[in-house]
């Protein structure tokens, strides 16, 4: 399980200012939650693919020409022209956008540095955004370049991937022959299956690159902003938010945990403004039919846990509990399934917090006036208390981000589905361990592959 955990994960570019053991923390944070819903893990390397395949989508299918002008543009950076729809399928391989340079560029591997700004990590979206729009030159970027930063070659990637085949075949072998196959091999070959998919989607994703490539610039960010019509102070992220950053319900509730978790010194984004590298586990918003994909992987990795169900533990409340655990895991992810069909059809589930009425305004208004008892005085500020409670409750992001507010109606069902879900993936893992301490004598049989081979049994 350490293997499937540690090995195929691909971080993110990580801040310039980070020590080591920063980064090697992280990593063991981002393992831990490999260890407790490996399924996350999957759904966050397919939401960084689906971005990947539309980067390269995008620099493909269109020519950038740049040619220079006499002086300079309104923006203070090079003309180019943008014509769209011509295909590149007579240009050279070098330059075309591969997979690679799209994950590269997704995860913080082009820094901005402009005149007005301090410099910020881009993403593939938003570096097309000021490549088509003539802001910037298009990177230069060979492939010898990008497999200096990519710190695990092909070639490790395949042995890696052999080791984790030959455990789910040997673990078939044995069930093949009549052995025992414990609950710990169970909870692995789960974990085998969001591997697998897991460590496809990264295939192209340089893993534990150290350094971006920092792009200068003498463009203003501020003239981008107010030709585009979007407010210049009004971004939380990066000046580009307006580009490519979408909250959908599950980013905004999966921000609201990790809020939690940075208070435990635990952080996986970044809290500067502007952000100096993208977060590990940035959630990008999937379509209809990758939620189907990521809750049919789900629903396979629980039903591997189904298998133990007439196991012999070492006791019949070790059985039961093994039970409830999985029934729990299953329960949790269906119910989970009906969130995104209510936030669809119900919009309380989405809404922003509202401003206050003018019949508010004017109630607080004479409660500060002083025409107000003391009682009710005292009321108002016990009622402010919870509310504010509450508040946080809503939007515990640092900076009060408008884009992260959820509704009471919607984090307390998903924080009650969490909380269960983790006490039974964590019994899981405990029971794992102690079941070790009275198994069967064929447990400690290995397969005899001589019996598979005619004539040579």
């Amino acid at each position: 399980m350490f293997l499937c955990a540690w090995s195929i994960l691909c971080l993110n570019i990580p801040a310039a200012k980070e020590t080591k053991l920063q980064i090697l923390w992280r990593k063991f944070a981002i393992t831990a939650l490999g260890f407790l819903c490996p399924e996350l893990i999957f759904e966050i390397a397919l939401g960084q693919w689906l971005s990947a395949r539309q980067s390269v989508k995008d620099f493909n299918s269109a020519s950038l020409e740049h040619t220079p002008t006499v002086g300079k543009s309104k923006l203070g950076s090079v003309q180019a022209t943008f014509l769209k729809g011509r295909r590149r399928g007579s240009s050279r391989a070098r330059d075309q956008w591969t997979m690679e340079q799209a994950f590269f560029a997704d995860m913080g591997g082009f820094i901005l540095h402009t005149r007005d700004q301090a410099q910020f990590s881009l993403d593939a979206q938003q570096l097309y955004y000021l490549v088509s729009k003539g802001y910037l030159d298009r990177p230069t970027f060979n492939h010898r370049e990008l497999e200096e930063k990519n710190k695990v070659d092909a070639l490790l990637r395949a042995i890696t991937l052999c080791q984790i085949l030959w455990f789910f075949v040997n673990t078939i072998g044995r069930w093949a022959q009549l052995l025992v196959v414990t609950t710990a091999e169970l909870t692995t070959i789960s974990f085998i299956l969001c591997s697998f998919g897991t460590a496809f989607l990264w295939w192209h994703k340089p893993a534990d690159a150290v350094a971006g490539k920092i792009i200068y610039s003498d463009i203003s960010i501020n003239d981008i902003l107010l030709s585009e019509g979007q407010p210049i102070d009004a971004w939380k992220r990066t000046p580009l938010d307006f580009v490519s950053r979408r909250e959908w319900w599950w980013s905004r509730c999966w921000s609201n945990m990790v809020n939690i978790l940075s208070h435990m010194h635990i952080t996986f984004g970044s809290d500067e403004k502007p952000i100096d590298r993208i977060a590990d586990s940035l959630q990008k918003e999937l379509p209809g039919k990758c939620l189907l994909l990521c809750m049919g992987l789900t629903v396979g990795y629980f039903s591997v846990l189904f298998v133990g169900w007439n196991y012999s533990f070492p006791t019949r409340i070790e059985q039961l509990l093994w039970r409830g655990a999985c029934v729990t895991l299953m329960a949790s992810l269906l119910t989970l399934a009906l969130v995104p069909p209510l936030v669809h059809y119900f919009p309380a589930l989405q809404h922003r917090p509202r401003a206050a009425t003018a019949v508010e305004s004017s109630r607080h208004a004479s409660l500060e006036d002083g025409s107000s008892s003391r009682i009710v005085l005292k009321g108002r500020h016990i009622y402010q208390r919870i509310d504010s409670v509450l508040d946080h409750i809503r939007n515990n992001s640092i900076a009060k981000d408008p884009l992260l507010y959820n509704p009471l109606r919607l984090m307390i069902p998903i924080y009650f589905i969490g909380a269960i879900y983790c006490l039974a993936r964590i019994y899981v893992l405990v029971a794992d361990v102690i079941e070790l301490r009275s198994l069967p004598a064929s447990a400690y049989s290995t397969v005899d592959w001589f019996k598979f081979i005619p004539h040579l049994a």
